[in-house]
């Protein structure tokens, strides 16, 4: 059994991990890090859960642990400070925040306004979308987990900028208030959110130093919030080079992903959040109208866009099978 800690393991993300990783065959869950609840019991916020430490700890990188794995599912600016110590652990580490997953140092300090601390280590730790990146996961120690807007948006528009066809794409994103995390804000509360649409860091999110660096093609990124709790939409609409007809777009993904087991490519279908949501996969929908060419992908922000994503990269990384105690099917509705 692969012994595994997670530090965070109060927020969403830490949550939905321990939620994932509670029904992993091949997991014992022997650690929990919580710098608030340090010295709580865990079923004071976990209540019913037998297979968890009985207490939360503090996690300290000076610290070594007797375990197999570790996630870090912490506010981004905070691994950059110390993954040079967790570098020489004995573990492996999958770190959820946002400060490894840029290789360009002045691209993350233009989006996170803080100097990196470890900027040697930014083009040693791959980045964690298995589906682009397979075998540098597999042969990694240390791996940083995408973004949940950068991994829909991501694997909907790759195959199209791989093939060079992209002359301009504008991505219409949309998603649940999950995505904005567990701590307190005026923007996230239930008055400011409910039977409200907001645009928000319009071609200024974080997310999108990820955009620029793995699909590297002139783009508009324009997110927002909706009054659900998850789940992700992209709509993108693209600019091609050359005119493409939909049989020659399908077999254009369908070859690119016909080794994913989390990727689904689909036409003619409703494009929505509805089937993705509590299922590690994107799916993505295909349609071409008066010779535009429109891109829908959809997934659950929580699990692709974080925990499942980073328990697939942990299969990865051990030589399981990628989809080993993940959802492949969404919600019965």
């Amino acid at each position: 059994m692969l012994r595994v800690a997670v530090v965070g393991a109060t927020g969403y993300t830490g949550y939905e991990l321990l939620r994932l990783l509670q029904h992993h065959p091949a997991v014992a869950i022997t650690e929990l890090f919580s710098t608030q609840l340090e010295g709580e019991p865990t079923d004071t916020l976990f209540s019913g859960q037998h297979k968890l430490p009985k207490t939360f700890k503090t996690f300290s990188a000076d610290e070594d642990y007797d375990i197999d794995f570790l996630f870090l599912a912490v506010p981004h600016a905070t691994t950059h400070e110390y993954m040079h110590k967790l570098e020489k652990k004995s573990y492996r580490v999958i770190d959820l925040s946002a400060d490894f997953r840029l290789n360009d140092t002045e691209l993350y300090e233009r989006y996170y306004q803080i100097k990196h601390a470890n900027p040697q280590l930014l083009q040693k730790i791959p980045y964690g979308l298995p589906e682009l990146y397979f075998d540098a996961i597999k042969h990694s120690r240390i791996v940083a987990n995408p973004g949940c807007y950068s991994t829909t948006a991501i694997l909907g528009l790759y195959p199209l900028c791989e093939a060079g066809l992209v002359e301009h794409v504008v991505i219409d994103a949309k998603s649940g208030v999950s995505g904005a995390g567990k701590t307190l804000k005026k923007s996230s509360l239930y008055c400011e959110v409910n039977e409200h649409l907001s645009a928000y860091a319009t071609n200024n999110h974080r997310h999108q130093a990820e955009l620029i660096e793995h699909l590297n093609v002139p783009h508009v990124f324009s997110p927002h919030l909706i009054p659900m709790m998850r789940g992700i939409l992209c709509s993108s609409y693209v600019q091609t080079k050359t005119k493409i007809n939909i049989d020659e777009l399908v077999a254009l993904y369908s070859d690119f992903y016909k080794e994913c087991t989390f990727v689904t490519v689909q036409t003619g279908k409703l494009a929505t959040t509805q089937s993705v949501i509590g299922s590690n996969r994107v799916e993505i929908t295909l349609c071409i109208q008066n010779d535009a060419v429109i891109v829908f992908s959809a997934s659950d922000n929580l699990i692709k866009g974080a925990a499942g994503q980073a328990i697939q990269n942990m299969n990865i990384m051990v030589g399981l099978n990628e989809d080993l105690g993940l959802p492949l099917l969404g919600q019965a509705v």
